[in-house]
């Protein structure tokens, strides 16, 4: 069976086989894919070639491969009423404002046929009471005790079968709703003028897009004109309450959240680090040699720093190094773990395409000309103001360049304990390495042009030598 590990999985006699192959051997190289793979990608083909060239496990030293799966990709229930929980706030509190209002409407005021259409009958106390502050926002002072009698009131409980199934009808319905708001965006960035376009959407819409440009080229934050304007025409339309931004969001948050729940209680991934601490610990009281690398491309280097701060937690004691290809983790996230983990990091190497790449990669095309990693920096990654600082990005990990290195920048972009870029200070200048560089020595030498390239080694032979070198010397 190949070595590959769905880590979310709890199946106790596979982890145990993959334990005693690791513990035969002189250490293990643990793999973590990127959010746009899943299982069957993995297993099929993404795997395949990875063990064909420098995960081959006849060149790794005596060292075993795992490739841990996390379902990135998986859509699940979870992620359904995730998103369409917003369209319920919006509609529910579009509904509170009218009822709030409806002394000064002529329109007449119905609320059993309002009832039907607001989706707030599974409403908890919270939800409602969010509801209920969102609805009142911008009336001024208005009492919450009309509209609050009505979110709470008996009449809106649902049994949970019931509520899955009217969740489910809505997914339809809704992704045709988003594939329509796709080509609205497509059309407004295809023509010559996008922001006199953007007039079309309606003046105070159109106003608050313009603006947040503008503050955007200001603070230096710009991904571009063309990828700027894209990234807040996304984050500005939307349908029944439902944007781009909110789609790309909530898949994110579920790549974090899954990432996360791999080192927890019994799943295979928890159950195999533990026992990877054991053994190295037998190993380091017997003064044997027993080495761990953990390699990951683009979003697999959540789950990398999520295993960080799970070891911290649990106070096991590891010795390892990094390898980071493309890297998709912010500047927060590994300030919470790889810059305050008490495990042992001998090295980390972090490959990254130069911003002059990095901007070449077009993700869409002409609709957005910039890679998949500015797509997360500026669309994807929640809280950040169109710009997360991510350590994957060129322009981020630049040390002089303004206003990344400036300390007025805001700590949620760039993380509150101390500057991520000194990681790769302490560990030398050899560390980070920038793709392609077709001139340096083995260990640094790499033809990787795009993120996607950087993933496959038929695409990238010398990317991939470098790789075999570093993780056999």
């Amino acid at each position: 069976m190949p070595p590959i590990l769905h880590g979310l999985d709890i199946d106790e006699d596979r982890v145990d086989e993959l334990l005693d192959q690791v513990a035969a051997s002189d250490g293990a190289v643990l793999y973590f894919h990127g959010g746009l793979s899943t299982r069957s990608y993995v297993e099929d083909e993404l795997g395949p070639e990875l063990l064909a060239h420098y995960l081959d496990p006849a060149e790794l030293a005596g060292r075993v491969p795992v490739l841990i799966t996390y379902d990135a990709m998986r859509i699940d229930m979870e992620q359904v009423r995730a998103l369409l929980g917003r369209t319920r706030l919006v509609r529910a509190a579009g509904w509170l404002r009218r009822f709030l209002q409806r002394d000064r409407s002529d329109e007449p005021f119905e609320p059993e046929a309002q009832l039907t259409t607001i989706d707030a009958v599974e409403a908890d106390e919270d939800l409602a009471r969010s509801v209920a502050l969102e609805a009142l926002e911008g009336l001024g002072p208005v009492g919450l005790e009309r509209p609050t009698a009505f979110v709470f009131g008996d009449d809106f409980e649902e049994p949970e079968d019931a509520l899955l199934r009217r969740v489910q009808d809505t997914l339809f319905s809704q992704h045709f709703q988003l594939m329509s708001l796709q080509t609205e965006v497509e059309r407004f960035l295809a023509e010559e003028d996008p922001l006199e376009a953007a007039k079309g959407l309606g003046p105070l819409r159109a106003a608050r897009i313009v603006y947040r440009i503008l503050q955007r080229y200001g603070r230096g934050t710009d991904h571009g004109l063309v990828a700027t304007i894209a990234e807040e025409l996304m984050r500005g339309l939307s349908i029944a309450g439902v944007s781009l931004t909110d789609v790309a969001q909530n898949q994110w948050t579920m790549v974090h959240r899954r990432a996360r729940r791999l080192w927890e209680g019994e799943r295979n991934a928890a159950q195999l680090l533990q026992g990877l601490a054991e053994i190295q610990g037998v190993r380091r009281e017997e003064r044997q040699r027993f080495r761990i690398t953990l390699v990951s491309h683009s979003a697999g280097a959540i789950p990398i720093c999520r295993l960080l701060q799970a070891a911290d937690d649990t106070d096991l004691q590891l010795e390892l190094d990094i390898v980071f290809i493309a890297p998709a983790a912010s500047f927060r996230l590994v300030s919470e773990s790889l810059i305050r983990t008490t495990v042992q990091v001998t090295r980390v190497r972090n490959f990254l395409l130069d911003d002059a790449h990095e901007s070449a990669d077009h993700l869409l095309g002409p609709l957005y000309p910039r890679s998949l990693l500015y797509f997360v920096s500026g669309v994807a990654e929640r809280d950040g103001d169109g710009d997360m600082m991510l350590i994957g990005l060129d322009r981020h990990m630049q040390p002089q360049r303004a206003p990344y290195c400036e300390p007025s920048h805001p700590p949620r972009l760039r993380g509150a304990f101390g500057d991520v870029r000194a990681v790769w200070w302490r560990f030398g200048s050899d560390e980070l390495v920038h793709c392609p560089d077709l001139n340096s020595p083995i260990g640094r030498a790499n033809d990787g042009t795009t993120h996607e390239d950087t993933k496959l080694p038929t695409q990238t032979p010398l990317l991939s030598a470098t790789l075999r070198y570093l993780l056999t010397s």
